[in-house]
């Protein structure tokens, strides 16, 4: 008896393949696939409010020596380059208190949208892996919540705490966090009943690893969606930008910071 032997062909693997990839190589593939135009127009903004200290030519809350008030900018008559955008009413110059001001509006942005959004996303996961009585007393507190005007509660919480970055912050996030609440609780709703939670239930996982290993990293992306800033559906997302605009109305009112 002759016995043959097929000859199995493995396939060649060529340097270019993605298991020979270079590390540099992902990153320059990474970096080809981010939008250039929004990150040449924010990154800007982002690094003049992160080194304001040395951007800002004075001061923004002291007064230009020698400078007079409601000076224009320096394209104009009467402007001089010692102001480039003129000064305010006290004196102050103007362009010194915009670069300041955009570092506030960030950390304001920024830091009241993650305390809303950590605030929303824990109490919506609670309320919706939890259910019974639990889901229905933070149900109950959010409808409450959102009956409440928002930015009027917001200055009165402000007149409250006294003003400061930081107390304006944690107004914020605590008053726009309904939103994340809602959805969050949805998404957990339906996940719960996923056959991957109930699996690790049966295998003895507690409430507290289901919760962080199964539940939080798939509502994540849901928490990002509603962090971002769009208007379009007019539904009022509790967004960076709105925060914002809130920050701002505050500041107009008397209770915000000096600058900005």
């Amino acid at each position: 008896m002759i016995s043959t032997i097929e000859e199995t062909r493995v396939p060649a693997i060529t340097v270019g393949s993605p298991e020979f990839t270079s590390v540099p190589g992902r990153w320059t593939g990474l970096a080809r696939q981010l939008p250039a135009l929004p990150l040449a127009i924010l990154v800007p903004f982002v690094l003049i409010a992160l080194f304001a200290d040395w951007i800002a030519p004075y001061d923004p809350t002291e007064p230009i020596p020698g400078a007079t008030i409601f000076e224009p900018p320096f394209w104009m008559e009467g402007g001089s380059t010692h102001a480039l955008l003129g000064t305010d009413f006290q004196s102050r110059d103007l362009l010194s208190r915009l670069i300041f001001g955009a570092r506030v509006s960030l950390i304001v942005g920024v830091m009241g949208t993650l305390v809303a959004g950590s605030i929303g996303t824990a109490l919506g996961i609670l309320a919706g892996y939890l259910g019974g009585w639990v889901d229905q007393v933070i149900m109950r507190l959010t409808d409450a919540w959102l009956a409440l005007p928002a930015l009027v509660f917001a200055i009165f919480l402000a007149t409250m705490l006294g003003p400061s970055m930081w107390n304006i912050v944690i107004i914020l996030g605590a008053v726009y966090w309904t939103r994340y609440a809602r959805v969050i609780r949805g998404e957990v709703l339906s996940l719960r009943e996923r056959e991957f939670v109930k699996l690790a239930e049966i295998a003895g996982g507690s409430r507290t690893r289901v919760i962080f290993r199964h539940i939080l990293p798939n509502v994540l992306n849901s928490t990002m969606v509603l962090a971002k800033p769009d208007d379009r559906r007019g539904d009022h997302r509790r967004s960076l930008a709105e925060l914002s605009r809130g920050r701002r109305a505050a500041a107009r009112a008397g209770l915000g910071l000096d600058v900005g």
